[in-house]
């Protein structure tokens, strides 16, 4: 458009005084087509700036998404784990109050035939030389037999 304008003006020029009029309005439509250009142009990099800015805030959206979605991956596979622990902690709790039954319930045995075998020499020393003391000893260790065998059932 500015070529066709200069050549316009060149034209009007030739033409004398008369077209001095023309020639102004022609140089203010260079002028305004040079603006227009100008306007144009950095309306094209406004443009191409938004159209960058966008890529990249999709491409932003995108990796967010990408991250999300391997913090779902990991939380589901710790919620797993801590299911697991629950479950394996339920385990050994359970297992360690049967081991402490069973401790509690030999060791009480323990005492029980201490006491019995502790009768027995008290009977056997107290009745050293006599039948009746042989016959109380043979007794009481009966009885802690049979104390003994009670505490299997």
């Amino acid at each position: 458009m500015s070529f066709t304008s200069s050549i316009t003006v060149s034209q009007i020029f030739d033409a004398g005084e008369a077209g001095n009029g023309f020639a102004a309005v022609a140089s203010e439509v260079k002028n305004l087509a040079n603006q227009t250009a100008r306007a144009t142009e950095q309306i094209e990099q406004q443009i191409n700036g938004i159209q960058n800015a966008t890529s990249d805030a999709v491409q932003a959206i995108g990796n967010i998404g990408k991250i999300v979605s391997e913090i779902d991956t990991i939380a589901t596979g710790i919620s797993s784990a801590m299911e697991e622990q629950g479950a394996a902690t339920e385990e050994i709790a359970r297992n360690t109050g049967i081991a402490a039954d069973g401790a509690d319930k030999v060791h009480r045995q323990y005492q029980r035939s201490l006491g019995g075998g502790w009768a027995d020499a008290r009977l056997r020393r107290s009745g050293s030389g006599s039948g009746t003391g042989t016959f109380a000893a043979s007794r009481a260790s009966t009885q802690s037999s049979g104390r003994i065998s009670c505490w299997d059932s």
